[in-house]
């Protein structure tokens, strides 16, 4: 049980790396009129995509899009149509039981 729990782990990390590389995170500057103060400088943070993400011809950006499609959409549906598979079979044996 311990092995699996390690594995999912390495799995969630190495796919998100990617993603993780793909994003940063930049500062704006806003500046706002206070009637008290008058003009204040404050710095926003927002996420915007990297530089890297562009280098080597696309390799992060379709690193990015293969990792999370593969973890996020293919692997959910092939555990969900492994898990209705079992659970038919499971429920077709009940149903002979009874009968």
């Amino acid at each position: 049980m311990c092995f699996i729990c390690a594995f999912s782990f390495v799995a969630v990390v190495l796919a998100s790396a990617p993603l993780f590389l793909s994003v940063q995170i930049r500062w704006l500057e806003e500046t706002t009129k206070c009637n008290d103060e008058g003009n204040n400088l404050r710095m926003i943070p927002f996420i915007a995509e990297s530089d890297l993400i562009y280098a080597n011809d696309c390799l992060l950006l379709r690193l990015t899009y293969i990792s999370s499609g593969i973890l996020f959409n293919a692997l959910p549906f092939i555990l969900l149509i492994c898990f209705s598979i079992g659970l038919i079979t499971q429920l077709r044996a009940v149903i002979l039981r009874i009968l």
